[in-house]
């Protein structure tokens, strides 16, 4: 990896070789002392990296200080600012970085040239100009043809220097910024209000009850499953910080089938649950699992379940708990995830995969820091990354002060938007379609927002564009991310939309995006093919499934893995990811995967189907909603739609319920 030695210190590098997962460390030194650079190679391997050499990228200058001392790589120099260092021998990471850009933004036809810390503030990962439609150098057409893989280290190291952003554990995370925004409010629900350190004090009176009182220890997995309700975050943070223990977020929709399902397959010890979910698991008494029940009210817990503010209070007289350590490698998340065949795989995050996609996320807002603190709405459900992640870590990252919200209306999210000065809503196309188009939206004060964005689903062109005219100043970015990458793989920021309208945007500083084809051969810019992921963040495998595990990856010839994300899709000549179609029988209704063969599967019980075909049919606000053709059995009475859907729900989770039933004329399905 190259470094700049005049943006980073010791520490910063030893950052980036983390952020980039690379030990091997090239100096460019730039118009820097040559000998107080090569003083510097004792002391990076001290720090266990590996010194390979030095270059100069400071013209004529640096020249004079001293020839170029590569023992492995070679270096090639245009117009004073540009290089590539090809991998050597030894497999050293290759690295290609821009220290100046001219930047054309098309939209105004103004051409401009911008100074090294100037353009690092507008840069946003390798090596690639951030101003929207910046030309492809020469520099870069010939690290592609030379396979050369380059990153972002001058900008990244910029950047960490000023927020000191790198977290290699959650528990890092936490200790590092909920003392940073001690006195700020973290969460907002109804009428209740918490700062960072009142959640963090919850958080350790709650983990001292769960080691002592419920038998959590490091590596033992405790489900979390409701609504968005400030207990969740509290859970997570005490199961993964203080506890060194893996959280499960439970999918809120599960059945009591799947719920069993997902409690057995996880080994969890615990499950901390709301009311709703509980009664949904009257087995968790026979299998030895105790549960606390998250806002029971005046009620009685079900199933025998201890509330969950007097677990709290019980902690609050408990001593200082003999925290376990913690690595990168340990795991932290357990979730699951719909899969085609139907039963739901647990995808394994460590600390390293999920630090690895906050870390590079926060480089997309290191350099918009607002005078006044980020006030976002939570709209998606916690139990899936573009909450956990997008929203609730990235707040903590930030200082944000997130909203929740007990269930999406679109109403009270307007009137939030009002009341609270929103900024930000967190939340899939579905939400965003439901504002633009609300009725009253003009009715109230939205002159605060300067976002709308998330994941689960692609943004349409036209949707973004909508924002961009409905709000004053909010601007629609959107990406692409699945729950194996802990969410983060392309950001189409909204500055560059409309350059690229179609696209779901550029990879992120560390993940590497190919093609591949038939064959499993990797495609030339504009070839369709299967869209594959590399990088830190990608998943550690799914949990007892090494089959399936296997089965994710491809294994190039340089034995590198390549996630296989199932997606269709090509990469253009400015590497923006387009995503067409999708090899995997999944149906993505309003940003909750659904599995085509799971309603098949249910329809199949039915006596009367002999043939049955789930797919997604397009909708304007889900996206997608699940339609089925049905081949009946000759000799026996077909049911009617609606008995057939009353069918179907008592087998399947509501949002899985076919939409709409088609009979299908023939005799059997086409093949």
């Amino acid at each position: 990896m190259l470094v700049p030695a005049g943006a980073a210190t010791d520490a910063v590098i030893e950052d980036l070789a983390a952020l980039f997962e690379s030990n091997d460390i090239i100096i460019d030194v730039g118009n820097a002392n040559f000998r107080d650079q090569i003083r510097r190679a004792d002391s990076l391997e001290k720090r266990g990296l590996r010194f390979l050499g030095m270059g100069v990228s400071g013209g004529a200058e640096g020249a004079r200080k001293g020839p170029a001392f590569f023992p492995g790589g070679t270096l090639s120099v245009w117009n004073d600012v540009k290089h590539i260092i090809e991998r050597d021998q030894d497999g050293l990471h290759r690295v290609a970085v821009a220290r100046r850009a001219k930047l054309e933004d098309q939209e105004q036809g103004v051409s401009r040239k911008v100074g090294v810390h100037s353009h690092w503030r507008k840069v946003w990962h390798r090596g690639r100009v951030s101003m929207g439609t910046a030309k492809r150098s020469s520099f870069e057409k010939t690290a592609r043809k030379k396979d050369c893989r380059y990153v972002d280290a001058f900008g990244t190291a910029f950047q960490i220097q000023c927020q000191g952003i790198v977290h290699h554990t959650l528990r890092e995370l936490y200790g590092d910024c909920f003392a940073r925004y001690s006195d700020k409010e973290f969460l907002v629900y109804e009428g209740e209000r918490f700062t960072f350190s009142q959640a963090m004090e919850i958080s350790v009176a709650l983990a001292r009850s769960l080691r002592q009182d419920f038998g959590v220890q490091r590596g033992s997995c405790a489900a979390i499953a409701g609504r968005n309700f400030p207990e969740w975050i509290f859970t997570f943070m005490a199961v993964t910080s203080h506890l060194g223990a893996v959280a499960l977020p439970v999918n809120a929709w599960w059945t009591g089938n799947e719920l069993k399902y997902g409690l057995e397959d996880s080994q969890s010890c615990l499950l901390v649950a709301d009311t709703e979910r509980l009664e949904r698991a009257p087995f968790i008494s026979s299998m030895g699992i105790p549960a606390i029940c998250m806002r029971a009210g005046s009620s009685t817990p079900p199933h025998g379940a201890q509330r969950f503010e007097e677990v709290v209070i019980a902690g609050q007289k408990l001593q200082p708990l003999n925290t376990a350590a913690v690595t990168q490698d340990d795991r932290a998340m357990l979730m699951y995830t719909s899969g085609t065949t139907g039963m739901p795989k647990g995808v394994v995050s460590t600390h390293r995969n999920i630090c690895s996609a906050l870390n590079t996320l926060r480089m997309y807002f290191v350099h918009e820091q607002p005078a006044r603190q980020l006030v976002v709405i939570l709209a998606v459900p916690l139990f899936h990354v573009t909450g956990s992640h997008i929203a609730m870590l990235a707040a903590i990252c930030r200082g944000d002060r997130l909203i929740l919200m007990y269930k999406w209306n679109a109403t009270r999210a307007l009137q939030l938007i009002q009341e609270e000065k929103v900024n930000s809503i967190v939340g899939v196309p579905t939400n965003t379609y439901e504002l633009v188009n609300h009725p009253d939206f003009q009715k109230y004060d939205t002159s605060s927002m300067t976002n709308v964005g998330g994941g689960g689903a692609a943004f349409a062109a036209p949707m973004i564009k909508r924002v961009q005219q409905t709000f004053q100043k909010a601007k629609a970015g959107t990406g692409y991310g699945l729950t194996e990458t802990n969410a983060v793989s392309v950001i189409m920021p909204a500055l560059l939309f409309p350059a690229r309208p179609t696209s779901c945007g550029l990879p992120v500083a560390n993940v590497d995006v190919c093609i591949l084809g038939e064959g499993d051969a990797k495609l030339p810019p504009g070839g369709v093919g299967e869209i594959c992921l590399r990088g830190p963040a990608i998943m550690q495998e799914y949990w007892r499934k090494p089959d399936k595990t296997m089965e994710a990856f491809h294994v190039d010839e340089h034995g590198e893995l390549w996630f296989r994300t199932g997606d269709i899709g090509a990469v253009d000549e400015d590497d923006f990811v387009y995503i067409m179609d999708r090899a995997k029988d999944i149906i993505i209704r309003g940003g909750e995967n659904i599995s085509a063969s799971e309603v098949e599967t249910a329809l199949y019980e039915h006596p009367a189907v002999a043939e049955v075909a789930a797919v997604g049919m397009p909708d304007e606000v889900l996206g997608e909603t699940v339609a089925v053709a049905i081949v009946f059995r000759k000799g026996k009475a077909p049911p009617n739609e609606e008995e057939l859907r009353a069918f179907a729900a008592e087998r399947l989770p509501r949002h899985v319920v076919p939409k709409e039933f088609f009979t299908w004329p023939g005799e059997a399905l086409p093949r």
